[in-house]
């Protein structure tokens, strides 16, 4: 019914997030915790999707973890300029903190 009188007043019923989305939301509010396990779940199910270990590298704050995720993802594209530029800026830092993504 509540769907009915949104339909109407002309708003769209609200489409739940997927899980992807709930990620980058996570990242993106400083939550790398949730973000990193979202990631996780996600790869357990599509472990060839090179975005999924591009956000996991920008979820972590252990340097191993994070090379590894842009190693998998470069593994996967080769050509990928996020997975190259992340690994060329992490080999030249030693402060791991910092971020090569906007």
């Amino acid at each position: 019914m509540a769907s009915q009188s949104n339909a109407r007043a002309g708003k769209s019923p609200q489409v739940p997030k997927t899980t992807y989305e709930q990620a980058q939301e996570a990242l993106q509010q400083g939550d790398l915790v949730e973000a990193r396990r979202l990631l996780i779940r996600l790869l357990k199910r599509d472990p060839k999707n090179v975005q999924y270990w591009l956000l996991l590298a920008a979820a972590t704050t252990n340097p191993k973890e994070r090379e590894d995720s842009l190693r998998q993802a470069l593994r996967l594209d080769p050509d990928n300029p996020l997975a190259r530029r992340g690994l060329a800026f992490f080999a030249e830092e030693e402060d791991w903190s910092a971020s090569p993504w906007p």
